[in-house]
């Protein structure tokens, strides 16, 4: 693969966009499954999870309260946040 740094006026750039040549930006991955995307959200609460002991409480007033809360918002699998991600909705 080569790279072609030449310049190129804005007018040829603007045309090369009308006609639909690939640019740099337009050969990206193609858009994950929504099945995929769900696999990747267990994955990833299954690794949460993991980080913190069995039964260790949110401890309320301490400083680490709202990342725990938000940890524990992630890791379960039944929270709102994470069935928005899971459908995209």
């Amino acid at each position: 693969m080569t790279i072609d740094d030449t310049y190129r006026t804005t007018a040829e750039v603007e045309a090369d966009k009308i006609a639909g040549k690939p640019t740099g930006s337009t050969l990206s991955k193609p858009k994950p499954s929504r099945q995929q995307i769900a696999a990747g959200i267990d994955t990833r609460a299954h690794q949460l999870a993991q980080r913190v002991p069995f039964g260790q409480p949110i401890l309320v007033g301490h400083h680490s309260e709202n990342k725990m809360r938000r940890h524990y918002e992630n890791s379960t699998p039944h929270s709102p946040r994470r069935r928005r991600s899971a459908t995209g909705s």
